[in-house]
């Protein structure tokens, strides 16, 4: 995109990354590699709660996410609830999951100190959030090794299930300011009680 600076003004997808290495000569795999992460079905709807909400703030800018129960997704607002649209498709950005990662960020020694850049230490572990269903899981981010995937699990260090489709990812330097609130399951709606039949 020639409106944006870069490398904001970056977009590709697979399609257009699997011709780029046909025409490179890049060979895959034998064996296709392990899926990193586990993937389920939508929960059914009366397992999903209403109310949910994330806030994620930054030093100039501030994430919300407003849980949206009729469709299993995350309606994302940036800069003070300002929507987020898709300039491509000018559809509303809605992911089926949100990740909130904590790390640790130190001075990037690339050479230029006055551009003040940062670095992510992001093999190890660390406190995490997964919101996926509706609800916001705490959890760990578990990268052992820099070509490790990076897994997210439980407090008794199971890999938590996301739901499949889109999955945003919130990098966050630890002691940031987030805002979680859980919404609740909505009670079954009672039958309606059928009514006697006039006699003729």
């Amino acid at each position: 995109m020639r409106d944006r600076y870069a490398p904001h003004n970056l977009y590709t997808d697979g399609p257009h990354l699997r011709t780029l290495a046909n025409s490179v000569g890049a060979t895959s795999a034998a064996t296709p590699p392990r899926p990193a992460w586990t993937f389920r079905p939508d929960a059914p709807l009366g397992a999903r709660p209403a109310g949910s909400s994330i806030q994620v703030s930054y030093p100039a800018n501030r994430i919300d996410y407003a849980y949206d129960r009729a469709t299993n997704t995350w309606l994302r607002s940036v800069s003070s609830g300002r929507k987020q649209v898709d300039e491509a498709t000018g559809k509303r950005v809605a992911p089926k999951n949100v990740v909130i990662m904590f790390v640790r960020f130190g001075s990037l020694r690339d050479g230029h100190p006055e551009k003040q850049r940062l670095e992510a230490e992001f093999v190890g572990s660390g406190k995490a959030f997964v919101a996926t269903n509706g609800k916001v899981i705490p959890a760990r981010w578990v990268k052992p090794s820099l070509t490790a995937p990076t897994r997210f699990v439980d407090g008794a260090g199971q890999a938590i299930a996301l739901t499949v489709g889109q999955t945003f990812v919130q990098v966050l330097p630890v002691g940031s300011k987030v805002s979680i609130k859980n919404g609740k399951v909505l009670p079954a709606p009672k039958p309606r009680a059928r009514s006697a039949a006039r006699p003729e």
